[in-house]
């Protein structure tokens, strides 16, 4: 006897039998590269007490990765009223197969692109694309085997993929009144699954980075995942000569360089000969002794017109205090106005460019420089500390692969007596939890990253701690601010009380400002950051420095007071140092604004933009509050700075694009 189904149900089995298919066949395939990549690798892929979560990690973004091409195919099988499925159900079979195709073609791709460039396919992959002849030549000449054998085996998926999708479509559809009542019924999983978080956030590369271990990040993942990332950034990058013009490489290196106190002849070429940024700093006074530790304290939109030194009625007692024993910037402007932009341009030293922050673009996540990989090549044990999840800006990701040892963000250092908010655990308990991560490094020198939460829309702190500013909203900018300085002074209440603190450089500074907007092309006043650098006596000497600086000016500046030489490639400047005194006459600040950048020098401002003429105006400074403290006054653009800043905003794109930026020689 044979059992029969209605009609119905057994429609709605045919409806679900080609997804649950291609999720199998999917998952087969990728589950099991990893397994071989595993194998393949083994001398490079460490400890096997991390196989578990590499096995789980690559799961997650398997699924995640499944229900982004299932998406679009589950919408068209319930929205679109063909009867029976007579055109679509062979449309939907040919996608899918086409879809496993692709996949197992770039699953092949793994094991020559890790041997290569020790990634999965992503951005180095996208870019040989382009040079068939050069990518044709290497294969015969060094994967001729791989290629055959990759050629068979993406034969052999697309045959049973076709013959498990054919037995698939032997099942009848449902009417479509019912594919229409039963789209929301496979849209909730696919959505979930394609986001991959209950958090604030999605799941992105930086969630893979899981691992100290390099091999078992990129093995985790899936090759089609990180190849369709690296396309999807590579749309999003801004060539800059295309919105502000071009002039020659030697020319924009010429005119750059002209601009610091390093001699031409200091500049070292990388090893394969190329010119670059690379030179040498040698410290004003150089210092016997261990090398001392670094700290920078990164706060969240903590923009100078809330702090007593440059407003009335500032909300900051405890940095203004700390600037009083340090040294201090009075005149220091953010390279940008997203956190991204600040770690870009302080811990790269990086120039700003249109395009989004090199955190978030694919040729600097691996071999990019940051002062994290040059102090760990010295010894240091490197760590950023993180009160919310580090895989947002896709930070975690970029540290990782430059430099940064220890990522301790809310999943690592949270306690159940953490006050947390919107944006993770709030600034007292994330300074204080940094605080004893650098107490526990036992005598090894240490670089550290704090990067603080509180403020920051919703403007949300724990109450308690402090007593808000009657004449602003609770929930306000500047009563955040005030928690934020608070916590600021309960964690150097604490340092200063540690042995560490004897042989410590902190940088405290902004990471830009709050909420900028204004009506000039770039309102100056919202770059306006607070900046000091703190230390014990033998380190650092109380004083005030007047020069017009940029964030980029800042680590070249720890650095010379360090008392050590150092090699890099960061083009800022030691606004202590002796030789640079008459650079600093005329100072120099870098601003990306959206689309504008503006090149100050002295008193004068090139602002470039796309598409338009540059701009130039004089700026003239008040000792007003607020929006009017910087006034622009439009003036005859004098072509040679036009040049220079040009040049600036070249550098950066063509340092990056070339992989120049590099700690090497």
């Amino acid at each position: 006897m044979t059992l029969t189904l209605p009609a119905n149900r057994a429609g709605i089995r045919g409806l679900f039998a080609p997804f649950y298919t291609f999720l199998g066949l999917a998952l087969v395939l990728t589950t099991g590269m990893r397994v071989i990549l595993l194998a393949g690798f083994w001398e490079q892929t460490g400890p096997s007490s991390e196989f578990l979560p590499l096995i789980l990690t690559g799961l997650r973004f398997d699924l995640l990765l499944i229900c982004y091409a299932m998406a679009p195919a589950w919408l068209a099988a319930c929205l679109l009223p063909l009867p029976g499925g007579r055109w679509l159900r062979p449309a939907l079979r040919g996608y899918f197969v086409a879809m496993l195709g692709f996949m197992a073609f770039l699953e092949a791709a793994a094991w020559p692109s890790l041997r290569e460039f020790g990634s999965r396919p992503e951005a180095l992959f996208l870019e040989f694309l382009k040079y068939g002849k050069e990518v044709v030549s290497m294969i015969v000449s060094g994967f001729l085997a791989e290629t055959l054998a990759a050629t068979l085996a993406i034969t052999a998926v697309v045959i049973v993929a076709q013959r498990c999708f054919r037995a698939a479509g032997n099942h009848p559809w449902p009417a479509w009144w019912l594919r229409l009542l039963l789209l929301p019924v496979g849209a909730a999983p696919i959505f979930l699954g394609a986001r991959s978080s209950l958090g604030h956030r999605p799941a992105n590369l930086s969630t893979a980075s899981f691992s100290q271990n390099h091999f078992h990040n990129e093995i985790a993942l899936n090759s089609t995942y990180t190849f369709l990332y690296a396309v999807y950034r590579r749309t999003h990058e801004t060539d800059t000569a295309q919105d502000y013009g071009s002039l020659p490489v030697d020319r924009v290196l010429e005119l750059t360089k002209a601009r610091r106190p390093s001699p031409a002849s200091g500049y070292l070429p990388l090893a394969d000969g190329r010119p670059s940024t690379l030179h040498r700093q040698d410290p004003a006074a150089p210092r016997d002794g261990p090398p001392p530790n670094i700290v920078i304290i990164l706060l969240e939109s903590f923009g100078a017109e809330y702090t007593s030194r440059y407003s009335p009625g500032g909300l900051t007692p405890n940095f203004d205090r700390l600037a009083q024993e340090g040294i201090t910037f009075d005149r220091m402007f953010a390279t940008g106005t997203r956190t991204s932009r600040g770690i870009e341009a302080i811990v790269s030293g990086f120039f700003p460019t249109p395009a989004r922050a090199v955190l978030k673009l694919g040729l600097a996540q691996r071999n990019f420089y940051t002062v994290a990989e040059m102090f760990r090549r010295e010894g240091y044990s490197t760590h950023f500390v993180y009160g919310g999840e580090a895989n947002f800006d896709e930070m975690k990701s970029f540290f990782v692969g430059n430099g940064v040892e220890h990522i301790w963000d809310q999943a690592v250092v949270q306690k159940p007596t953490h006050a947390t908010g919107v944006w993770g655990i709030h600034d007292e308990d994330l300074f204080l939890a940094g605080h004893e991560i650098f107490e526990r490094q036992s005598g090894q020198p240490f670089f550290g990253l704090i990067l603080s939460t509180s403020n920051h829309t919703p403007f949300d702190y724990p109450a308690g701690r402090i007593v808000p500013n009657p004449d602003f909203p609770a929930d306000s900018p500047e009563n955040a601010i005030k928690y934020t300085d608070y916590a600021l002074g309960k964690f150097f209440e604490k340092a200063k009380a540690s042995p560490y603190f004897q042989n410590t450089l902190f940088l405290v500074v902004a990471d830009h400002g709050t909420r900028v907007s204004g009506d000039q092309l770039i309102p100056l006043f919202k770059f306006h950051i607070p900046a000091t650098i703190v230390g014990p006596p033998g380190l650092v000497k109380p004083q005030v420095v007047n020069t017009l600086a940029s964030q980029v000016d800042l680590m070249p500046t720890v650095l010379g007071l360090t008392g050590k030489a150092w090699v890099h490639p960061m083009m800022g400047r030691d606004l202590l140092a002796p030789e640079s005194e008459p650079f600093n006459r005329d100072g120099r600040a870098l601003v990306q604004y959206e689309t504008h950048f503006g090149y100050w020098r002295g008193n004068d401002m090139v602002i470039l933009r796309p598409g338009m003429p540059a701009a130039q105006f004089e700026v003239t400074s008040t000792a007003q509050s607020g929006r009017d403290r910087f006034q622009l006054t439009k003036e005859v653009a004098d072509p040679a700075l036009v040049e220079e800043a040009l040049a600036h905003s070249l550098l950066p794109s063509h340092l990056y694009r070339e992989r120049l930026y590099q700690a090497k020689e």
